[in-house]
């Protein structure tokens, strides 16, 4: 699903922009949810009590706090925020590289603005998404590679990630939503780990071996099909 935040303190604006979006969604198919807010504050506010966002169209000529100083203040949260703002003054162009911004659209924009817009900004999030992932953690917002996980372990519903550069991050949550979040290359080799294929050296009866000499458990109940994964990934 691709969360879509639309800040715009111009009521009419935001209906019209909140209805551009949609239909584009709805015409690509793609699950979507789009929130509105009419001030940088509030929008901040949700970012702060924990919702995500792949997409933030901000308005930048806004009180008490303008769509400038909300995007530095989201780009502090998360870096891979696509960034696309909206207003009728090429003023603050410059200035937009320093968040940077993916997109500065000028008004009046129309449909085939918005759309091609968000044709480039799904495609970029989708790759983005292949290659990483984000965890909230501590009211942080980490965006990691996929690549340098090593393994993952869950014990008592804290879910701890290993990276292949010796730095570990915990979060609370359940291993089956990080198993359905990491996808492939990761295979499940027990109820309470899940292996990045990529890092494993070698495979035993009762473990698999990663990088580093590490050693993960094999249960009873994910052997066959966990050790039939792996080879179908070494057979590419």
């Amino acid at each position: 699903m691709i969360r879509i935040a639309i800040c715009e303190d111009v009521h009419t604006s935001a209906e019209m922009l909140e209805a551009i979006v949609s239909q584009y969604f709805k015409k690509a198919e793609r699950k979507h949810a789009v929130c509105v807010y009419h001030s940088g504050v509030s929008l901040l506010d949700a970012i702060e009590k924990g919702t995500h966002f792949d997409i933030c169209l901000l308005d930048i000529m806004m009180k008490p706090l303008n769509g400038m100083e909300t995007a530095h203040i989201i780009r502090e949260k998360d870096k891979d925020c696509v960034i696309v703002f909206l207003t009728a003054s090429s003023e603050f162009a410059v200035e937009s590289y320093k968040v940077k911004a993916f997109n500065y659209l000028l008004k009046p924009y129309n449909y085939a603005d918005i759309s091609a817009t968000l044709d480039n900004a799904v495609s970029l999030i989708e790759n983005m998404k292949n290659e990483k992932i984000s965890l909230k953690i501590n009211k942080r917002i980490f965006t990691v590679e996929k690549s340098n996980i090593l393994y993952v372990q869950s014990n008592n519903h804290i879910v701890t990630f290993y990276f292949a550069d010796g730095i570990e991050l915990s979060k609370h949550t359940k291993i089956d939503e990080i198993y359905e979040l990491l996808g492939h290359p990761f295979l499940r080799c027990h109820k309470s780990y899940l292996v990045n294929m990529q890092h494993i050296t070698n495979v035993n009866a009762n473990t698999i071996i990663v990088k580093n000499s590490i050693e993960i458990p094999i249960s009873k109940s994910c052997a066959a099909l966990a050790k039939k994964e792996y080879a179908e990934f070494l057979q590419g």
